[in-house]
């Protein structure tokens, strides 16, 4: 189908905004593991004995090993907040582009369908709606930051307690690694799903204003048809749908758009699309 193609050369499009995202995303837990790392280092440097252990007594003299502690967090609340306002603006990207060229593809479709130009759909539309969206009470920042308390007790529990304990720098450091790819990883998997969710919430948005402007059109559900794909959404493959209807997943499951299913099983790291069509429903 035409509609298919044109709505997969949107989805590439959409597909390197989240890209450029996760390059920023990991850049940021990079520099944020530098930091964390070089006041790690520098503790061992200044307080390590010739065995390169850090003494008991030494450790928690003028408060020393509390005073880390809080340093340790306070760079991990920074990394966050960056975190959160670079996913942020991915959102808002992924919405504006998946919102304008929805539209963009539905107004030469309506055109090409019709032989005349039918309709004229709003060309703009706020995302503060779908990026602020709070499923199950909290939004993707309270996500974020969840996720960091969980971190910041990783390292408390593992590197702080390590050093206490004995360990030499290479050990603590080992930790403090797998501890901040646990933030990266969370960080990651947040922007993704958000950013997947966002791309259709966009799509339902442009076409509530193509109704609105006197055109119709149903939803198709696509999947991406590889390995990774859940079994449920390869057997969505190819559903169609009303504009007002839900797509029905095997699992009971149901929701407007992929990655709006309701179901952090469905949802997260969904990677199927949906996709404006003139074909019958599949469905209802």
């Amino acid at each position: 189908m035409k509609l298919d193609k044109a709505f997969k050369e949107l989805e590439k499009e959409l597909d390197a905004i989240e890209k450029m995202g996760d390059r920023q995303i990991i850049y940021n837990n990079i520099e944020a593991l530098e930091r964390t790392n070089n006041l790690i280092s520098d503790f061992y440097v200044k307080y390590a004995n010739k065995d390169g252990q850090i003494a008991l007594e030494e450790f928690r003299k003028y408060d020393r090993g509390r005073k880390l502690k809080k340093r340790l967090a306070e760079a991990l609340y920074v990394a966050t907040r960056e975190d959160n306002q670079l996913t942020r603006q991915i959102l808002k990207d992924t919405f504006k582009r998946s919102y304008k060229g929805t539209v963009g593809v539905m107004e030469k479709a309506f055109q090409e369908k019709q032989a005349r130009e039918v309709i004229s759909i709003k060309k703009d539309y706020s995302s503060s709606s779908s990026v602020n969206k709070k499923i199950e009470g909290l939004s993707w920042a309270d996500r974020n930051n969840r996720n960091r308390n969980k971190v910041v007790r990783e390292i408390n529990t593992k590197v702080i307690k390590g050093m206490e304990n004995g360990e030499t720098y290479h050990q603590v450091a080992n930790k403090l690694v797998d501890a901040l790819d646990i933030k990266m990883n969370d960080a990651l998997t947040i922007a993704r799903t958000e950013g997947h969710r966002v791309r259709s919430d966009a799509k339902e948005a442009a076409l509530e204003e193509i109704h609105k402007a006197g055109g119709t059109a149903n939803k198709k559900w696509l999947s991406m048809n590889d390995e990774r794909v859940r079994t449920n959404h390869v057997d969505m493959h190819g559903q169609i749908v009303g504009m007002n209807e839900d797509f029905q997943s095997p699992s009971g499951a149901s929701g407007p758009s992929p990655g709006n299913l309701g179901d952090p099983a469905e949802d997260i790291n969904c990677r199927c699309v949906m996709v404006l069509t003139f074909e019958e429903k599949t469905m209802g």
